[in-house]
């Protein structure tokens, strides 16, 4: 073999080492049970469970089998009315991998609405890289929460922001514009129910930022002068 061959071969085999593995196999966690409202059709399954693909750069599929259907984002809603606890097959599928498992819902009496309330207001720094956890002091009630009732969170189109679809999250998806930044944030419940409200997201200035730290590293100095001076 000739020495640039064995030099190309080596360097293939070091790339298959390093490089992460793809395409393995989504990861079920949780329990395989979901709630869901009674006597609503259209009706989204609150789920016992989380589905994650093995690597983040991985896109889930799902097909889900019965009177059901799916999104792309995993959730199972209801084409015809339930009445009685039963169970339906969900796949969640990575390139050729698949994992079904059998969800076994319980049916509950949804009567009570969501509602937002608590502070509409968030902060984010001017420098927040991609993905910066945005922290939010909003609030969403629902008297059915007692029963297994559960929220889906939604973000009308914004190319900014995205926000977790069950945990209701808010994260940064772009680099930080001046702001500030009006968000339309959307909660259903199971039965489908919705609750709008407006969250405004204000940027803090880097200057400023850098203006503080500034500040501080001087008041440092001084004192560290003053100290050694006594």
């Amino acid at each position: 073999m000739a020495l640039h061959q064995l030099l190309a071969a080596l360097l293939s085999f070091v790339g298959l080492l390093i490089s992460p593995v793809t395409g393995a196999a989504p990861v079920f966690s949780g329990t395989e049970t979901a709630k869901v409202a009674s006597e609503t059709a259209n009706a989204a399954m609150v789920p016992g469970y989380r589905v994650t693909p093995a690597d983040p750069a991985d896109v889930v599929t799902y097909s889900v089998a019965g009177a059901f259907q799916v999104d792309a984002a995993g959730l199972v809603t209801t084409t015809n009315t339930l009445k009685y606890t039963a169970g339906y097959e969900l796949t969640a599928t990575v390139g050729g991998d698949a994992v079904t498992k059998t969800i076994v819902y319980t049916v509950f009496t949804d009567a009570a609405d969501p509602a937002i309330g608590g502070d509409l207001t968030a902060k984010v720094a001017k420098d927040a890289p991609s993905g910066t956890t945005v922290t939010t002091s909003y609030t969403v009630t629902d008297a059915d929460t007692a029963y297994g009732d559960g929220f889906t969170y939604q973000l009308a189109d914004n190319s900014e922001f995205e926000i977790g679809l069950w945990d209701g999250v808010l994260k940064t998806k772009a680099a930080m514009g001046v702001g500030p930044y009006s968000l339309t944030l959307t909660v259903k419940d199971s039965k489908r129910a919705a609750a709008t409200e407006t969250i405004v997201v204000t940027v803090t200035s880097l200057a400023i930022k850098n203006s503080i730290n500034y500040l501080s590293v001087i008041l440092c100095l001084i004192a560290m002068k003053f100290v050694s001076q006594y």
